[in-house]
């Protein structure tokens, strides 16, 4: 168990929350691609287990990440991330930060950010958009 009181295997059915700080990562209905695509040099993505929290606990959790304030979350399930072939695993300190990891690297950047997207699309297609503002 971990200091979340969360145990550290992420479990399969599990909703895992993409902290959206800026407008430009979603629409009015949801979650766009930009959302769940990490950084050029980024081998992993922030996220946080998100076992329905209510708005409140979204930014009290933001603050701790030390992150901008929230406008909006999206939310997939532990199992869509796996469907994929990425991995989510748990990664506290702070607690409920988990991170996706197995973005594939190529030494093109212009094909890494294509395959990249692939699975950014692959997991907006099946993401939940919260609205926090």
């Amino acid at each position: 168990m971990l200091a979340s009181g969360l145990p550290e295997a992420v479990a399969d059915d599990e909703p895992i929350l993409r902290m959206l700080h800026e407008t430009s990562k979603f629409s009015s209905t949801a979650p766009r691609v930009p959302a769940f695509m990490p950084g050029d040099a980024d081998i992993e993505l922030s996220t946080a287990r998100h076992p329905g929290m209510p708005p409140e606990e979204v930014h009290a959790l933001a603050e701790v990440f030390k992150v901008r304030p929230v406008k909006a979350g999206a939310v997939v399930l532990a199992h869509d991330i796996r469907r994929i072939q990425l991995e989510i695993l748990a990664d506290e300190e702070p607690q409920r930060h988990a991170i996706i990891v197995g973005w594939p690297q190529h030494a093109d950047m212009d094909e890494q950010r294509s395959i990249r997207k692939s699975f950014a699309l692959q997991l907006v297609s099946v993401a939940k958009l919260i609205k926090y503002i």
